[in-house]
């Protein structure tokens, strides 16, 4: 499974919502970058939450998001490629404002219903990413 995840290159948009509703699992661990449908994929998975059922939401997250470089950066939307941005000085700073707030909004509305919440950054390794959502289930005890 980790070579098939690190094998894939993310594109388009595909609704995760209707997923999540449907999956026969009682373990069931979203892997999003929360840009689409994040509030119709939050209200399936705190149903599924509410039936007793575990969900994990890992939030992909780009690294050039996190930190993104010095100086002046043309910002590309991945999903809607003619939608750019140039992002210098004081815009950066209101960006990055915006996003961290926007990441932290998100995760507690993802957590309040129930739902576990990992934020993961496209260069952290599968490998080290799934030991470290495992370790959290079992200092839980789940």
């Amino acid at each position: 499974m980790m070579r098939a995840l690190d094998a894939t290159t993310p594109a388009g948009s595909t609704p995760l919502a209707p997923l999540v509703a449907c999956a026969r699992a009682s373990r069931i661990v979203v892997i999003t970058d929360l840009l689409a449908d994040a509030a119709d994929v939050v209200s399936a998975a705190a149903l599924r939450v509410a039936s007793q059922n575990e969900v994990i939401v890992v939030h992909i997250i780009a690294t050039e998001e996190l930190h993104p470089p010095a100086g002046a950066l043309l910002a590309v939307d991945p999903e809607a490629p003619t939608m750019r941005r140039m992002l210098d000085g004081s815009v950066r700073a209101t960006y990055q404002d915006a996003f961290t707030r926007w990441m932290d909004e998100t995760a507690a509305a993802i957590r309040a219903v129930g739902i576990r919440y990992v934020r993961a950054a496209t260069d952290e390794a599968t490998p080290h990413l799934v030991r470290r959502i495992a370790g959290e289930a079992a200092r839980r005890g789940a």
